[in-house]
């Protein structure tokens, strides 16, 4: 896997991937952050969906170190989900020798808090990703969710993540939490200067694994 980034000048670069497993325990991983706008004019959402090769964001590689944002801005988390054990009414067995798995990691839940106030919820966003030009149906195990960066933001925030399955039930192994900064120029993080660390990113390149491992529960 491959894509593109703007260094934070102006300058396009590309990063590839490499496989790595996921930390021990982890069934959801937060693989980077790319952040859209110049903190002027709101960028449109576009959960679900990617275009590898538009350079139009920058890119902050390790989330859970936490990521510099500017009011205004886009955030983009992009994150990877592991199979989950399911009941033995959730398998049916289908005709053809293949098996319908009815149970995943299927939504994701981010609470933005200043202190202990809850300021935002973004709840029920769905695992799933497309890629413009390169898989004509949602991988499942992946996902892009956009954060719109509120014009009022001004101190660090931070975001819990959770993740739940298709019955609601929180699944163990998808908590984790990092902090949202405001930008500030030297400062690194999403606004400019990035962390070019290659092993969050590199995850991703997990996905044709899982996918390969989890086609007998799909139809």
């Amino acid at each position: 896997m491959s894509l593109a980034y703007d260094l934070g000048n102006g300058q396009a670069a590309s990063k590839l991937g490499t496989i790595v497993p996921f930390p021990d325990g982890k069934r959801l991983v937060l693989v980077r952050a790319e952040i859209r706008g110049d903190g002027q004019t709101e960028p449109p959402t576009s959960d679900y969906v990617y275009t590898p090769e538009l350079a139009d964001k920058t890119v902050d590689w390790n989330v859970a170190d936490g990521v510099a944002v500017k009011p205004k801005q886009l955030l983009s988390l992009f994150g990877v989900v592991k199979p989950i054990q399911p009941a033995l009414n959730d398998v049916v067995a289908n005709d053809d020798g293949t098996y319908t798995i009815n149970n995943r990691i299927a939504t994701v839940r981010y609470t933005l808090l200043d202190g202990t106030q809850e300021m935002l919820t973004f709840d029920a966003k769905r695992v799933e990703l497309t890629r413009n030009g390169i898989n004509n149906r949602p991988s499942i195990y992946e996902f892009r969710h956009d954060i719109p960066v509120p014009a009022t933001f001004n101190k660090p925030w931070t975001v819990r993540v959770a993740a739940f399955d298709i019955y609601g039930t929180l699944v163990p192994g998808t908590e984790m939490s990092f902090t949202l900064a405001p930008y500030s120029p030297g400062g690194g993080g999403g606004g400019g200067g990035c962390s070019l660390g290659a092993a969050p990113f590199a995850l991703l390149l997990l996905l044709p694994l899982l996918v390969l491992a989890g086609r007998r529960g799909r139809t």
